[in-house]
């Protein structure tokens, strides 16, 4: 997991961030900044990441802990996406992608 994190901040982008939520190594928090010319323009965004032990090979489980309307968000954050799913899951997609396709 330690690898996964450093590989995020040495190539950071100004739309999000992420790290250790605490010294567990399988819960992150991240942020998600709105992107420009939409309606969630300006705002942060902030989200949990659990990692399961068998990650990479099985998908982390997302939620937004800011209140989000959008149709691929459940009214307690938790996100349905298929790049999150079990089944469409590919263990090459790195944190950082999953956090640009959030964004």
């Amino acid at each position: 997991m330690r690898r996964y994190l450093s590989e995020l901040q040495r190539n950071p982008l100004p739309i999000y961030s992420a790290g250790l939520e605490a010294e567990d190594p399988y819960v992150w928090a991240a942020t998600i900044t709105g992107p420009p010319e939409t309606p969630y323009e300006g705002d942060n965004f902030n989200l949990r990441i659990f990692f399961p032990p068998q990650f990479p090979w099985n998908p982390p489980n997302m939620h937004f802990r800011t209140p989000i309307f959008h149709p691929n968000v459940s009214d307690r954050g938790n996100i349905i996406h298929p790049l999150l799913m079990s089944d469409t899951w590919c263990i090459a997609t790195s944190v950082a992608q999953m956090l640009m396709t959030l964004a």
